[in-house]
């Protein structure tokens, strides 16, 4: 058989390097040695910085928690001052420190307006709406919020609709009420059907109706219950008993039941959001844009009661978005009155206000303290879309900007983590 022959050779250990490679060789160590030094210098500053801004944020909350009051009196001739309490002192505004800033996302598929979306099951699920060109549709997509991506393969919604309530449930997300048309819309021919979409399996089921056709009403979820608060009625009625609506929903017994109803008349264009079994309702309109504050306890009674005694927000809206972040409800943008009138539709002899103005303000309401603070305005002002919060993000999907129908925009808010420190700005 025959074989391989390999020959092997002893190194020559005595072998000088030329000068040329020598010098090279000592230049290349000379240069990592100083590259090294530096990365050396360059992460100690570093980590000096760390622990210097740590050691300040920590002198921070030391002379702060030595305030005489949580809210102090300033001198008359203060134009700022400092506390641990968002309760501005009398003739000054407060504005929440180290809130977090937007940031651009990824767009959406298509443009959208008038939707919903609900962070239900580990994933946000956007709902209906109206397209670019004004047409209620019956999408369903799921976006992911940890990798940003949408898939918009999910299963249609039964009926059409836009301007109704979500919210999710047990893993399932419910909608209801709303418009099936942009021409029913108009004409105010709302919907009482609810419909059920459950998202691990990927489909969808009918629910008990509404007892009261309502459109641009708020869905919320406590105590293992869905309520249906306010909205307007079939053919805006006047007066409208569907403003002051409120009902809950058993996903148990499949039935809806009559609670105490909205306050002061109620309203429309409305969201609502829970936190320790409390449902809020900040702003909305009936007859005018609202900066109130009522906050709803189904657990009194057995038909739950109403807070009216509420701090209001900063800015009068409706058709602005909700969502919550460590016990805490942040409001962004919605719409406000133009300033301007004109002749009204359904009669032309009187005269309405012109509406549909998009704001970039936003507000954050803290319970504990029953104060409104600003936070970062969004950098595109708009009114009726949808927004979400998921892993200490809120995202903003599409909606109505200036003069645009639908809008394809993503903006996610980075919340930070931060003292409760806030500036108190004279007015």
């Amino acid at each position: 058989m025959g074989g391989i022959a390999v020959s092997i050779e002893k190194p020559n250990l005595n072998t000088k390097m030329p000068p040329g490679d020598v010098w090279k060789l000592s230049a290349c160590l000379k240069i990592m040695t100083i590259c090294f030094v530096a990365m050396s210098a360059i992460a100690g500053a570093a980590l000096g910085m760390t622990i210097s801004l740590r050691s300040d944020m920590d002198e921070l909350r030391a002379r702060l928690a030595t305030l005489s009051t949580p809210s102090p009196t300033p001198s008359p001739t203060a134009a700022v001052a400092i506390s641990t309490s968002a309760v501005a002192p009398a003739g000054f505004t407060a504005v929440s420190l180290f809130d977090g800033e937007w940031a651009p996302g990824v767009q959406m598929p298509e443009e959208r307006s008038d939707h919903q979306a609900v962070f239900c099951a580990g994933k946000i699920v956007l709902l209906g709406g109206l397209n670019i060109s004004g047409e209620a549709v019956v999408t369903t997509w799921s976006f992911d919020p940890i990798i940003e991506t949408f898939d918009v393969g999910k299963a249609s919604m039964p009926t059409a609709r836009y301007r109704f309530g979500a919210a999710c449930l047990d893993g399932k997300v419910y909608v209801a009420g709303g418009y099936p048309t942009k021409a029913a819309g108009d004409a105010g021919l709302c919907l009482t059907s609810v419909d059920v979409y459950d998202v691990t399996a990927n489909s969808w089921a009918a629910a008990a109706p509404l007892s009261l056709a309502r459109g641009d009403l708020a869905l919320a979820v406590a105590g293992g219950r869905l309520y249906a608060m306010g909205g307007y009625g079939y053919a805006y009625p006047y007066p409208d008993p569907a403003n002051e609506a409120n009902e809950a929903y058993s996903p148990q017994t499949n039935v809806w039941t009559a609670m105490a109803p909205l306050p002061g008349g109620g309203k429309g264009d409305i969201s609502a959001v829970e936190i320790s079994g409390t449902i809020y309702v900040p702003g909305g309109w009936n007859g005018g844009f609202k900066n109130e504050l009522v906050a709803f306890d189904p657990s009194n009674g057995t038909s739950g009661t109403w807070d009216t005694n509420l701090a209001a927000m900063g800015r009068a809206r409706g058709d602005k978005a909700l969502a919550v972040l460590e016990g805490h409800i942040y409001v962004i943008g919605g719409e406000i009155w133009s300033g301007k009138v004109q002749p009204c539709a359904w009669d032309p002899s009187t005269t309405c206000n012109i509406n549909a103005l998009p704001i970039h303000n936003c507000e954050l309401y803290s319970p504990s303290g029953n104060a409104w603070t600003s936070f970062a305005p969004i950098p595109n002002a708009l009114f009726r879309f949808a927004a979400a919060a998921a892993n200490g993000i809120i995202f903003v999907f599409g909606g109505q900007g200036h003069g645009q129908v639908a809008v394809n925009t993503v903006s996610k808010f980075l919340h930070a983590q931060k003292p409760d420190v806030y500036l108190h700005v004279k007015q």
